[in-house]
This record gives C-alpha cells, structure tokens and sequence, in this order.
C-alpha cells in the first residue's frame, strides 16, 4: 500500500530479442518432455531447417500481437482520456525535458557511438517540445480518422542509438 507511486520504463530497440519459429518452440518444448532415448532421437530427426528461421521481429506485443499504439488509444478512449489532455501533458513533459537538458539534469546519459556512426550521441534525441496548435493539427496514427494517439503525443521508435 501505498499514498503515491512512481513507475517507469524503458524499451531498448537496438537489441530486440529474435524468437525461434513457432515449430522450433514447439519442438524445444516437447523435448523437455521426452524421457527416453528413442523419444528425444525422434525429435531430432523431426528438426527441418525451415525450423531455424527466427521470427522477425516487429514492434508489436508478444503475447497479443497489439502494436503499442493501438493499445494506447484503445485505452484513451476506454478512461475517456480527451486528445486535448493528451497532447497537454506530452507538450509538459517535452518542454521540461528541454528545460532540463538545458540546465545540466540530464548528466546520465551516457555518450554512446552507434554501430556504423560518424557521430557521437551525446544528448537525449527525442525531446521535441512543439505547441498545442501544431499538435493539434497532426492526425491520428493508429485508429483512424477517431483515434488521439499522434506523433506528438506518443513514444517514437529509438533507443538513442541511430
């Protein structure tokens, strides 16, 4: 129990993890369970090359294939959260994640040179402090024409690394 609480999280898309096929899961799975000698050789000879392709990777949820986007406006409109509130708290946070850039607050970030780069990144790449009207003009991105998930007001697709 608690009066308040802070969470928060991180995605690092630079290091996705690759699955196995749903056939060589299948098949990792049943050999957990073979006991005997002749069961486990079954197994293996049942392995088809076809088993090694890993499953590409996408930005959608594991277990429900929901892309994070879809989710979030699912659920803004589920709590009836309004664009104009959403676009009010991303325009906050970007204009003190700016604010705290600029006064030194960001020491953590760690200067890092992307695989392949010819510069270092030094700074936080996704601070985008905007205003209310230009957000307000950008269209919905993932529930067309009526979702109010944005480009303004959601994560974007980085890590920092590229």
């Amino acid at each position: 129990m608690a009066d308040a609480c802070i969470a928060g999280g991180v995605e690092f898309m630079s290091d996705i993890p690759i699955r196995h096929s749903r056939q060589m899961r299948s098949l990792m799975l049943r050999a957990n369970k073979a006991k005997s000698l002749g069961q486990k050789l079954s197994l293996l000879a049942s392995i088809r090359p076809g088993h090694f392709m890993p499953e590409l990777p996408g930005i959608a949820e594991f277990s429900t294939g929901e892309i994070m986007g879809h989710s979030a406006d699912r659920l803004a409109a589920t709590f009836k959260v309004p664009r104009k509130d959403q676009d009010e708290f991303a325009l906050r946070s970007h204009t003190n994640a700016k604010n705290a850039s600029q006064n030194g607050l960001l020491s953590d970030v760690t200067p890092v040179m992307p695989p392949g780069g010819k510069q270092l990144v030094t700074k936080d790449n996704g601070i985008r402090v905007s205003s209310m009207a230009d957000m307000a003009k950008l269209r919905p991105a993932f529930i067309k024409p009526h979702g109010t998930i944005t480009a303004a007001n959601s994560s974007f697709l980085t890590d920092g690394m590229f």
